[in-house]
């Protein structure tokens, strides 16, 4: 899977027309990305055979983040008589909050939940009418505050749900504002 404007490992094999495996041809060989369809254009890395000595003939190269900034991503590569020996295709996958978790962190203390928010399930939740516990949903993970919502965390869990921790968050005039600095 490509994630969008993520690099990416591209993998293909070079064989001779005997069918035989090339290996030590990566100084000869090219290969193009194409961009939602657009024209073909040659990638900005180089073409590497980083096994030679136990899977000769499989070659790589890198898409950087700027060849995947697309919804569609197709390649090829070609050796010096401009034979293509290797292609492929794929839609990327855009991440809504990114994979990690400093992008997550990143996402949430820019969001502003002054009056009220809706989460990923439709419920909607007035932080200035509710008094106590406070769960906000953003992007379907709860937001916990306490009753004055000046101190609020996200817990951090796995797929499985367990915890691996929480990020701590302050809350100014409604606003994520940063870390509160609690535990």
């Amino acid at each position: 899977m490509i994630h969008y404007a993520q690099p990416y490992e591209v993998f293909f094999k070079y064989y001779s027309s005997l069918g035989v495996p090339v290996s030590g041809a990566a100084g000869s060989l090219s290969a193009c990305v194409s961009k939602d369809g657009g024209a073909a254009t040659p990638i900005t890395g180089a073409i590497t055979e980083p096994f030679a000595a136990t899977a000769p003939g499989l070659y790589r190269f890198t898409l950087s983040e700027t060849e995947t900034t697309a919804d569609s991503i197709a390649w090829f590569a070609k050796d010096v008589a401009n034979i293509i020996i290797g292609y492929g295709s794929e839609q990327t996958q855009r991440s809504t909050l990114g994979s990690n978790l400093n992008d997550i962190a990143d996402a949430i203390l820019r969001r502003s939940i002054a009056s009220v928010e809706t989460s990923s399930i439709g419920d909607t939740v007035s932080l200035n009418s509710l008094l106590g516990a406070v769960l906000i949903h953003i992007n379907g993970q709860q937001i916990q505050c306490n009753a004055t919502q000046t101190e609020c965390y996200l817990p951090i869990k796995t797929l499985g749900g367990s915890l691996l921790g929480s990020i701590p968050l302050r809350v100014v005039n409604g606003n994520i504002v940063g870390d509160c600095g609690c535990t």
